[in-house]
């Protein structure tokens, strides 16, 4: 489970994305997230990805 520290390094937060997305969470919401625009950067490239291989978007806009 993915700690909810915005304290959380960039390593960390980044190991942890797949199993965040996996459970349906918006990983948009996770503090760090809120607080890292490299980590907010890589989660859009995953998401830009994810649309065009058909998935579905992994957060409301």
């Amino acid at each position: 489970m993915l700690i909810e520290s915005e304290t959380l390094d960039c390593v960390t937060f980044q190991r942890e994305v797949p199993g965040l997305v996996n459970t349906g969470a918006d990983p948009f919401r996770h503090p760090h997230a809120q607080s890292c625009a490299q980590c907010r950067g890589l989660l859009e490239d995953i998401e830009r990805i994810s649309q065009s291989a058909g998935h579905p978007p992994s957060h409301d806009e």
